[in-house]
């Protein structure tokens, strides 16, 4: 799972301070479901939960004051999330012959991952 987030303030005296925040989280997911099938149509409804095995962060800023400017960058070997998130999940499979199918799913996390805000709080 992949995420960014910019943002940008500014006073009227001038000063101004923006961030562009990256994430990336490495999931084992584990789903559990029960599927319907008829004919090459299958529709499955279920959990999953999904285990957190790698996150890193990473932040570039600048910020300028009295028309000094600077920038800085801070990365982060572990963030702070969660182990593990539940979430439920439903999909649909079409198979297309003996070999191949395709399939479309849905999940959707019911936790909150970050224990914190994560990349800024240094």
């Amino acid at each position: 799972m992949r995420g960014k987030e910019h943002w940008e303030i500014r006073d009227s005296t001038g000063n101004f301070r923006s961030e562009d925040d990256k994430r990336y989280i490495g999931y084992l997911g584990i789903p559990v479901y029960y599927g319907y099938t008829y004919k090459k149509v299958n529709i499955n409804l279920g959990v999953q939960t999904l285990f957190a095995l790698q996150s890193v962060g990473k932040i570039n800023g600048t910020f300028s004051q009295n028309s000094v400017s600077a920038s800085y960058s801070s990365k982060m070997d572990k963030l702070d999330i969660a182990d593990y998130d539940f979430e439920p999940r439903i999909g649909i499979s079409f198979r297309i012959n003996k070999l191949f199918s395709a399939e479309a799913v849905f999940c959707y996390g019911i936790s909150n991952l970050l224990k914190s805000n994560a990349l800024n709080d240094q």
